[in-house]
């Protein structure tokens, strides 16, 4: 899964399923606004520093619908099998639109 992203952008992951890669308007880093409007509410940081299966070290984030298990947002089943891929089975469910990216970009 982790595979069909590019790891060195931002992606949106919309909870539809569907996807779209996202680039900061100064071109470096996102600001709270820009995060804040891709994702359509407050937001949540969700750290991940791991090994990816070929031995690199990564430090990515989630950036998440803070509300979005409690607001009618629903399952991001894309998002979610990311996220379990990275931390196993027992990571939290991620509800609404995310954003997948790398964190030196936020």
């Amino acid at each position: 899964m982790e595979q069909q992203f590019n790891l060195q952008v931002a992606t949106l992951i919309k909870a539809d399923g569907e996807t779209k890669e996202l680039m900061p308007n100064n071109g470096k880093k996102f600001t709270y606004e820009e995060v804040r409007n891709a994702i359509g509410n407050y937001i949540e940081l969700i750290d991940l520093r791991y090994y990816t299966k070929d031995k690199n070290y990564k430090k990515m984030q989630f950036i998440c619908d803070e509300e979005g298990a409690i607001n009618g947002s629903g399952l991001n089943e894309k998002a979610n099998q990311l996220l379990k891929e990275i931390l196993g089975p027992g990571a939290q469910d991620l509800y609404g639109n995310i954003i997948f990216l790398p964190k030196k970009m936020f």
